[in-house]
């Protein structure tokens, strides 16, 4: 089953699990953590840290997200500060203790090798920095890699320099069996247009179709730009179903790694320093909204995240569309992963059934 379509958690639930988060202190004083984002696990001690202008402090090093340093001083205070305001040494050791996070490595091209298509799955490059991606689009402010099964990943960089936390593009669709409407998510059975790997740098449409459990016909359409990535798609079946299935797409944001479970609320804010979603419902009203606070699922046609990748923002859109046979106008509905706030994962998902061609746009700022 899909990752994104997993149980949401009531509004209730949700505010309850973030109270106890949030408002309980916790009185640890802990000199270690876990960088997951990274791949490293290792104690840091206290040490002396030298700026650009010889300035000293002692300081534990707590970790490094967008080149924004965090270190906790000897009175358990959260220090920020910026990469480049440290002396050049502990620029040096900084890096030898995390490196910045990647995308995948710009010398590690592919040779040209490839891993022919099947039936169900596209062609991939089958090594190199793109190894098991079909098509790649490259640009100052992203990549995108559209995998064997036609779902994208994004890593959002400045220029050449790569920033934070991957977004996911996936779909799926749901055949409702039975009197009971069991749900069944469909397997592709037959691809019928099959792109070779390709790395590109300039405007392109892709137009993928298939064939797919129970009859159904599905029909993608991506377009990669420089601003960012649309996908519209519709999906069509026999007219005498009685269960109409449904289409689904989400864009998916990974829980923010450097947020472990034994942060109190005042680290977790610290760390969450200028992090925020601005969201826009269905009738227009905006809403702010910072990733330590509390989300409450419900329809957006709009939502903007800060915070995660520096300078740049991400933006989701998901343009009102009328149903045919009720007239009524659908968007995207904004959830969270675990009852956690946004820095625990959120995703945007938008459904349509058979016939109804829907869309979602991906800007990068």
């Amino acid at each position: 089953m899909p990752l994104f379509i997993s149980r949401i958690i009531s509004f209730k639930a949700a505010t309850t699990i973030i109270q106890r988060t949030i408002f309980i202190v916790v009185y640890i004083l802990f000199l270690s953590f876990t960088a997951s984002l990274y791949g490293i696990e290792e104690k840091q001690e206290t040490r002396t840290w030298t700026s650009c202008k010889g300035e000293k402090i002692q300081a534990t090093f707590i970790n490094i997200q967008n080149n924004n340093v965090t270190l906790k001083d000897t009175n358990g205070k959260f220090i920020k500060i910026r990469l480049g305001n440290f002396s050049t040494a502990d620029q040096v050791a900084i890096k030898k203790i995390i490196p910045t996070p990647t995308s995948p490595s710009k010398d590690d091209m592919p040779t040209g090798a490839i891993t022919p298509s099947s039936p169900t799955h596209l062609a991939t490059f089958s090594d190199g920095k793109w190894e098991k991606y079909n098509t790649i689009f490259t640009s100052p402010k992203y990549d995108a890699a559209m995998d064997k099964d036609m779902n994208i990943t994004l890593y959002l960089k400045d220029n050449d320099n790569p920033l934070g936390n991957t977004v996911f593009l996936r779909w799926g669709v749901i055949f409702l069996e039975g009197v009971a409407r069991k749900s069944i998510w469909c397997k592709t059975s037959e691809l019928k247009t099959k792109p070779e790997p390709e790395i590109i740098k300039r405007t392109t449409t892709i137009e993928l179709s298939a064939k797919l459990d129970n009859n159904i016909d599905l029909e993608l359409t991506y377009i990669f730009s420089t601003k960012g990535i649309s996908i519209t798609g519709r999906i069509k079946e026999p007219k005498s179903r009685q269960n109409p299935s449904k289409l689904i797409y989400a864009v998916e944001f990974k829980p923010i790694k450097s947020i472990k479970d034994e942060m109190s609320g005042q680290e977790i804010k610290s760390t969450l320093a200028g992090y925020s979603l601005l969201t826009t419902n269905r009738d227009g009203k905006k809403k702010k909204l910072l990733f330590w606070e509390s989300l409450q699922p419900g329809p957006v046609r709009e939502v903007t995240t800060i915070g995660p990748w520096g300078a740049r923002k991400v933006i989701v859109k998901t343009p009102m569309e009328k149903k045919k046979k009720t007239r009524q106008s659908t968007c995207g509905i904004i959830s969270i992963y675990s009852g956690k706030p946004p820095y625990g994962g959120y995703r945007i998902t938008r459904t349509a059934s058979t016939d109804s061609k829907i869309e979602t746009q991906i800007s990068i700022e």
